[in-house]
This record gives structure tokens, C-alpha cells and sequence, in this order.
């Protein structure tokens, strides 16, 4: 969105979409009356179809060239790894850490299903020294959308900013120091 300025509207837009989708999942368990209570007036259902119309041909593309049939898209733009080739540094750094593995250990698969033995020592530290490479790249993509925003809004925030990510690299560093003096090695625990 910083190096285009027209995606930011077309994100903002694609926002009617994802409501809509919400909200036709909710009604599969639910009732539109009891949807409108919790949501409140300027959520209720009738509210996010009509924001919905207002952008459906907006985000549509074609699913046969042949038959010309359309569907909805399902993202505001590119896929993840597009965006992620796309701006390149330093997202594409934290891109296997930050996205790829940690929804291969949170979602429901196979594989974070048999994703070690509860019981196994060696096997229990792995996870927690992933949890906290996953949480540590989550907090320094935080401060990089910080920087994102800070130059966008012109917010003049590059110092408030710095102390943040020197913060977090502390605590980061604290954490292998003490895992490397754990039996597990650092080395098994993040690959270096």
C-alpha cells in the first residue's frame, strides 16, 4: 500500500467482501435476528449485503474463459507470497517463520497434528522455541507495518519506532541465551 497509492481504497473496499462472508458463515448457525443484536445497526445483516452490493462487481473475476462465468475473488489483491515477492525486503524474510510455518502448526492438519510427541522433552522445547521465533518475527512485522504506517500518515514516530524493535531484539536475544543453555541446543532449536 506505501509503494501504491490506490491500494489502500481497494483494500478498504474489500472489507464489504470479507463482512459478507462472515456473516453468510454466521447464518449457517445462526438467525439474522440474533446476528442484528450482537452486531447493532450498522452491522446488521441488511447493512453488510448493502455495502456488499455496492462493491460485488468490484471483485469479481473470471472462473471459466470459456463459459465466461465470473466468481468472487478470494483476497483484495495478491495472494500472500505475491505480496510478500512483491515488496521484498524485509518481509520476505520473515515470510516461513512468521506465515507459512506458523499456519502449518496452528491449523488444524495433519501435520500440526502429529507435530511431536507431548511427552518427548527434546520435542516440547522445539515447539517452544518456534512459538517464540513465530512470536518474535509477529512483533518485528509489527514494527515494520509501524514503519509502513509512519510513513504513510507521516506520523513521525522513527524514533519511538526504533526503541521498539531494539526492544524486542533484546528480549530475543535473552530468549536463545537461555535456551542455549538449555539441552537442547540452539542450534536444533532454530536452525542456526
Amino acid at each position: 500500500m506505501v509503494n501504491d497509492p490506490t491500494k489502500p481504497e481497494r483494500f478498504v473496499r474489500f472489507g464489504a467482501v470479507q463482512e459478507h462472508k462472515v456473516l453468510q458463515d454466521a447464518l449457517k448457525v445462526t438467525t439474522e435476528e440474533q446476528w442484528d443484536a450482537v452486531a447493532g445497526p450498522d452491522n446488521a445483516a441488511t447493512e453488510i449485503r448493502s455495502r456488499f452490493k455496492a462493491v460485488e462487481k468490484d471483485f469479481e473475476q473470471t472462473d471459466c474463459k470459456k463459459c465466461k462465468t465470473k466468481r468472487l475473488a478470494i483476497t483484495w489483491d495478491l495472494d500472500v507470497a505475491s505480496m510478500v515477492r512483491k515488496v521484498g525486503a524485509p518481509y520476505d524474510t520473515y515470510y516461513l517463520m512468521a506465515y507459512t510455518a506458523a499456519n502449518l502448526a496452528i491449523h488444524a492438519t495433519l501435520s500440526s497434528a502429529l507435530h511431536g510427541d507431548t511427552k518427548d522433552q527434546d520435542a516440547r522445547a522445539q515447539r517452544h522455541a518456534q512459538a517464540d521465533t513465530a512470536l518474535f518475527c509477529a512483533a518485528m512485522l509489527l514494527v515494520e507495518v509501524l514503519r509502513s504506517q509512519n510513513t504513510l500518515l507521516a506520523l513521525d514516530l522513527s524514533d519511538e519506532i526504533q526503541t521498539a524493535e531494539e526492544a524486542i531484539a533484546k528480549v530475543w536475544k535473552e530468549s536463545i541465551d537461555a535456551r542455549s543453555t538449555s539441552p537442547v541446543s540452539a542450534r536444533a532449536l532454530y536452525g542456526f
